[in-house]
């Protein structure tokens, strides 16, 4: 049927445009170094864990999730642990800096993966931090270390300038910019699975707002916060929304304008969680930016102010 045919060609077009076009090498550099450093940032600073911890909770606690379970997952020691963490920071900073920089980005992602597993096996599991693993193990498949980094300098010193390579397709940004989108996507589905539409009209949000202002994670200003969305805001109406904002997750495939707004739609959505419920999502953040093009917004940008100078000195020479 060609109506089947020219929809199915239009189909693999629409794939090929949204996963193997090309990018500029110094987006897949900076994401380098924002996913590795994140990730040192996030357990380091923002939620510092003492991992070496893990290792005096008694073996009763332990639930390790299945497919680490089936492939030998053990708590080491402390000494052990030690190593480990240590060994992870020392190759998180190798990959943000671009040294040996396809060895040091697995040797991180393989460590972060552990350490992951560990703080999510004694009954609290945050869904965020496997998603991280998931980019971490795409990016070390793609050619972040081409620009940007010690590896580049060396090679540069050695051989002179380096030739000129086709700029390295898409993908890798893109499948990571889907991790998060695909697990809005499925908590809206699973919304309507269990609750049926009327989960977006019910009480469900206003409850968890409420229940959230007793979290002993909630600061001052987010009680308020959270008292005034209680009192004032029409929480049903928010709920109906945030739940068609997850399931209108497909539109991030339509085209760059779509994605835009709905990366800034998922932003103020993880901003106002945050907020109201003390719920930090802030991987999924890390994990939107990939969805950006931040070389092309800069040049884009530099390219306004430019013609904004050249306009101010024409009409400085017109009045003089």
């Amino acid at each position: 049927m060609p109506s089947l045919s020219g929809a199915g060609a239009a189909l693999r077009r629409h794939y090929a445009r949204f996963f193997f076009t090309t990018t500029d090498p110094r987006n897949l550099a900076l994401d380098r170094i924002l996913l590795f450093a994140f990730a040192l940032v996030y357990f380091g600073t923002y939620r510092p864990v003492d991992f070496t911890a893990y290792a005096e909770i008694p073996d009763l606690f332990l639930q390790v999730p299945v497919i680490p379970r089936r492939l030998g997952f053990e708590v080491g020691s402390r000494g052990t642990l030690q190593a480990v963490q240590l060994l992870w920071v020392v190759s998180s900073v190798a990959a943000c800096l671009g040294f040996l920089t396809r060895a040091s980005m697995l040797l991180a992602t393989a460590l972060f993966t552990y350490l992951v597993v560990l703080t999510n096996a004694f009954g609290h599991v945050r869904i965020g931090h496997p998603l991280l693993v998931f980019a971490m193990a795409i990016l070390c498949l793609s050619p972040a270390g081409d620009v940007w980094s010690v590896d580049a300098v060396l090679r540069r010193r050695r051989s002179g300038p380096a030739p000129v390579r086709e700029e390295p397709h898409v993908w890798p940004r893109r499948l990571i910019f889907l991790l998060p989108i695909l697990t809005f996507w499925g908590a809206g589905i699973e919304k309507v699975h269990t609750s049926g539409f009327s989960w977006g009209w019910s009480d469900t949000l206003e409850h968890t707002v409420r229940s959230a202002r007793y979290s002993f994670a909630l600061s001052d200003l987010q009680g308020q916060l959270g008292a005034f969305a209680v009192t004032h805001l029409p929480l049903r109406l928010v709920g109906a929304m945030s739940l068609a904002l997850e399931l209108s997750a497909p539109l991030v495939l339509v085209g760059p304008r779509a994605r835009a707004a709905m990366i800034g739609a998922y932003a103020s959505f993880i901003l106002g969680i945050w907020l109201l419920m003390a719920e930090p999502m802030f991987e999924f953040a890390a994990l939107l930016e990939f969805g950006v093009d931040w070389i092309g917004l800069t040049a884009l940008a530099g390219a306004a102010l430019t013609r904004r100078k050249r306009l101010r000195a024409a009409r400085a020479a017109a009045t003089s």
